[in-house]
């Protein structure tokens, strides 16, 4: 699980509607982010104030290397990877997002089923995600293809000068340091 979305229970209970629209968006550009990677890199680098080369790592990572962790479906699994993630880093128990079990207490998904978004798997499945971009590609496979699909010339340097990203490895973690690569 990478992001939520959290909304005030008297705004959902006063616009109802307009909540499972704002439902709706997010997930929307959750499939944008898988149809055109390269794109929305560059969208999260300039919003983010960070490196394009950072951007698309964070997309190849949240897209591909840690598995399938944009989306829009809440799960047990999800929530059982968010507490390995932070039992696996050592984060402690203080510092630990509330979520540790059970999804249905928590979320309210009656917005998701509501606004006429098809299921993640669908999505994925419809759109030939897992063809183009199968879970555990290597970075440098997967920049080539987001490069194709979104029109990018692939002489372009942009993201591919850090040699552990390019040489094949499959990268699962962003080192905990500031770069300033390009």
């Amino acid at each position: 699980m990478c992001c939520t979305e959290v909304y005030n229970q008297n705004f959902v209970d006063e616009h109802p509607e307009l909540t499972a629209r704002l439902v709706l968006a997010s997930a929307l550009s959750t499939k944008y982010m898988y149809e055109h990677p390269y794109s929305a890199a560059m969208m999260f680098a300039k919003e983010f104030g960070t490196s394009e080369a950072a951007g698309l790592r964070t997309m190849y990572l949240k897209t591909n290397a840690e598995g399938r962790t944009l989306n829009w479906e809440i799960s047990g699994e999800n929530i059982d990877n968010l507490c390995a993630y932070q039992e696996y880093w050592g984060i402690s128990e203080e510092n630990r997002s509330i979520v540790t079990s059970g999804s249905d207490s928590i979320f309210d998904l009656s917005f998701l089923e509501s606004c006429g978004i098809e299921s993640f798997d669908t999505f994925l499945e419809e759109a030939g995600i897992n063809e183009k971009f199968p879970v555990g590609m290597s970075y440098s496979d997967w920049l080539y293809e987001a490069e194709e699909i979104d029109g990018i010339d692939h002489s372009s340097e942009v993201g591919k000068n850090v040699e552990k990203w390019m040489d094949g490895e499959v990268i699962t973690e962003i080192p905990l340091h500031s770069d300033s690569e390009g």
